[in-house]
């Protein structure tokens, strides 16, 4: 039963304007004289004026050409287990001296984990206006550098390093961003990014940078929310990541991973300016029900794990200058998912909470 602790305590950190436009006014009718009047004319009536319609103003990346800045990043996270049962898993045999020692073992494990604390990983993010074409295309550079601990079984990341992605977008004088592109300095990573789609790589840059790709697209209009909806193909997703990360054990086991796709709305409310003249926006982000199944055909140790979102809270603020760069970002996202695991012939149910923030300030 030792093994099952042990494998099911590996698992868990894996499982992570429209304008409006004016009507002329209709032209007042024409008198019809009578027989014994003469004809009386009425003066023309010209339309009234259409109103040009005025786009609302947006955050503009004006910022000239070679423009850098540099910001320390820190990410912090806490993983807790609560609500642990422990029981024959339907149709197995077992009995409950060893359910019990099972319960024992497992309990002494999560309470291990829930008093290990807060992780905190520390890193730099890199903003570059790196060209300006003459329509006012500019190529914006996001370069990540994040320190990664060890993962055992990983050839990859045996120990301990560093690992930097660059983001590259192009921001049209509309907003609108294109040529999307996320490379890092990792082989294997980069093997891993030409597998995703345009959609994936726009919330994995989102992820890495806390830069909203529809940042530039917000209206400056203050109090007005602006929705976007973005649906991802998480099975595919996660097995490339895990396949990346943890090895090729855990890449086998993740291909029989199963999950539902996850439908994620970003919410962004401009807020005005704060003392210093920069723009400020509030995120929220709101998450449709997600489930996924994760099965192991290894006889040595039959498992499956089966998932469900319970609830997400996420939200943060964020600073521009008036040139469109980055000069703060917080965030915090609470989750809690409610997880099954058939180990063998023993079923544990539980919830598991992961509480991350994230914050970049001025070096």
């Amino acid at each position: 039963m030792k093994k099952i602790l042990f494998l099911s305590l590996t698992l868990l950190p894996v499982a992570h304007a429209q304008g409006t436009n004016a009507i002329p006014a209709t032209p007042a009718p024409i008198t019809q004289p009578s027989v014994s009047q003469s004809p009386v004319l009425q003066p023309p009536v010209s339309p009234a004026p259409v109103a040009p319609s005025t786009a609302p103003a947006r955050l503009k990346l004006s910022a000239p050409v070679g423009t850098n800045v540099e910001l320390r990043s820190v990410t912090t996270s806490r993983l807790t287990v609560a609500n642990v049962q422990v029981s024959a898993r339907p149709g197995g045999q077992v009995t409950p001296v060893q359910l019990e020692e099972v319960r024992r073992s497992l309990q002494q494990g999560i309470s291990a984990m829930n008093s290990a604390g807060t992780t905190t990983v520390n890193g730099k993010v890199f903003f570059k206006v790196a060209s300006r074409d003459a329509a006012g295309n500019t190529t914006l550079v996001s370069s990540v550098v994040q320190a990664l601990p060890a993962i055992p079984g990983s050839p990859s990341f045996s120990k301990a390093q560093n690992l930097t992605l660059r983001v590259t977008q192009g921001v049209a004088p509309d907003g609108q961003l294109t040529g999307l592109k996320i490379d890092s300095d990792q082989p294997q990573m980069n093997a891993m990014l030409k597998t995703l789609t345009p959609a994936k790589l726009q919330q994995l840059s989102k992820d890495l940078s806390g830069n909203s790709a529809t940042l530039y697209s917000v209206p400056l209009q203050v109090g007005q929310p602006h929705s976007v909806t973005l649906s991802l193909d998480m099975q595919d997703l996660m097995k490339s990541l895990v396949g990346a990360f943890a090895g090729q054990e855990a890449g086998q086991l993740f291909q029989n991973f199963k999950s539902s796709p996850l439908t994620v709305t970003t919410t962004t409310t401009y807020q005005g300016l704060n003392a210093a003249g920069q723009h400020v926006f509030d995120t929220s982000s709101q998450y449709a029900a997600w489930q996924f199944s994760l099965t192991s055909q290894d006889a040595r140790m039959p498992m499956t794990i089966r998932a469900e979102l319970l609830k997400v809270q996420s939200g943060g603020t964020s600073a521009y200058t008036p040139a469109g760069l980055p000069v703060t970002l917080s965030q915090k996202t609470n989750m809690s998912m409610k997880m099954t695991m058939d180990i063998e012939d023993v079923r544990v149910n539980l919830t598991m909470n992961i509480e991350q923030g994230q914050s970049m300030q001025p070096r």
